[in-house]
C-alpha cells in the first residue's frame, strides 16, 4: 500500500503489525502539515487555509481506511491527555469521506479501534503508547515534560507534572504491560538552551537540576548552553511510572540514529523534516497514527 506524501512509515509495536504510525515532513507537496493548529477554534471546513491540507489528508484517510481523524490542538504545551469522545467539535471534510474531530486544547488523546490520531510538531517528539486494552499518542515538546511552577516552589500549575503523567493515567491497567514508542523530533546535539539566557536563563537552569536528578544522561553542559534528550526524559519518566525499559523504542532514521528533525536528510541533501529551531518558520510535520479495528 502506497500512502501518498509519506517521508517515513514505522511500525511501532513490531507485534501488532497492524498498527501504523506515518510521518510527513514539509517536502515540495505541502507546506505546512499543521491541521490541528489551524482546525483550532475554527470548527469547520470552511476556512481556505485548511482546504488545501485537507484534501490531502483525506486523500490519505481513503488510502488506509480512516472515516475518524482525532485532531488534538497542541499549542498550549498542557500536558492533559483526552478520551476521543471529549472531542467537542465533529465535521467533514471537503469531499466528505472523512469526520475530523477536534475542539480540544490537549496534548494527547485516547485513540479507539477504527481511529486515526493527527499530531501536529515542528521539532518536538511524538509519544505512542499501548496496553492490552487501550492506544494513545501525544505530543511531547519539552514543556509538555514539566511543571515549572512545580519545580521552582513546589506548587502545581496543571493537573499533570508530564504528559507522561496524563498518558499512563488515561491508558490506566499495570504499567508493566506498557508499550511505548518515541518519534521524530530533535536531537539533543541540536537543542541547546543557554544557561545565562537574561528571561529563560534560570528557568534553564531549574530544568537542568531536574533532569539530572531524573537520569543524568538526561541533559548535559556543553560551553554556555544546556542540551536536553527529550526523548531521554520521556524514557525516563516512564521507566519512574514502572514500565520496563526493554518495552521503550525510539524512531531512528535510516543510519540506525535517532530521527533528528533538525538535520535528517535524504539521500539528495534535502532535509527531510521542518524544524522549528533550523527555519525558524511555522511550517508544521505531522504523524498519523492509524489504530486498525
Amino acid at each position: 500500500m502506497t500512502i501518498p506524501y509519506v517521508t517515513r512509515e514505522f511500525i511501532p509495536f513490531p507485534s501488532y503489525s497492524s498498527e501504523r504510525l506515518y510521518a510527513f515532513g514539509p517536502g515540495v507537496d505541502n507546506d505546512n502539515w499543521g491541521l490541528g493548529e489551524l482546525w483550532a477554534g475554527n470548527g469547520a471546513a470552511r476556512n481556505p487555509k485548511l482546504r488545501d491540507t485537507l484534501a490531502k489528508v483525506e486523500e490519505i484517510a481513503t488510502v488506509c481506511g480512516i472515516s475518524n481523524l482525532l485532531v488534538p490542538s497542541v499549542r498550549n504545551f498542557n500536558a492533559l491527555v483526552c478520551s476521543a469522545s471529549d472531542f467537542v467539535v465533529s465535521a467533514k471534510s471537503p469531499g466528505g469521506t472523512l469526520t475530523l474531530h477536534s475542539g480540544r486544547f490537549v496534548d494527547g488523546t485516547i485513540v479507539p479501534p477504527g481511529y486515526a490520531s493527527w499530531q501536529a510538531s515542528a521539532d518536538c517528539w511524538t509519544i505512542l503508547a499501548r496496553n492490552m486494552h487501550k492506544k494513545a499518542t501525544a505530543h511531547a515538546g519539552l514543556k509538555s515534560l514539566y511543571d515549572l511552577s512545580e519545580l521552582k516552589s513546589g506548587k502545581k500549575s496543571r493537573p499533570n507534572f508530564s504528559v507522561v503523567d496524563g498518558v499512563t493515567g488515561k491508558l490506566g491497567g499495570n504499567a508493566k504491560d506498557t508499550h511505548v514508542f518515541i518519534a521524530c523530533g530533535i536531537r539533543k546535539e541540536n537543542y541547546g538552551h543557554p544557561i545565562h539566557h537574561p528571561q529563560y536563563g534560570k528557568d534553564n537552569q531549574e530544568l537542568f537540576r531536574y533532569c539530572k536528578w531524573l537520569s543524568p544522561a538526561c541533559a548535559y553542559q556543553k560551553g554556555d548552553e544546556y542540551h536536553f534528550d527529550i526523548p531521554g526524559i520521556i524514557e525516563a519518566q516512564f521507566v519512574r511510572q514502572g514500565v520496563p525499559p526493554e518495552n521503550i523504542r525510539t524512531s531512528q532514521n535510516k543510519y540506525g540514529y535517532l530521527t533528528d528533525t533538525y538535520a535528517d536528510m535524504d539521500n539528495d541533501g534535502n532535509f527531510l523534516w521542518h524544524s522549528h529551531r533550523r527555519d525558524r518558520t511555522p511550517k508544521r510535520n505531522a504523524l498519523l497514527f492509524v489504530n486498525a479495528a
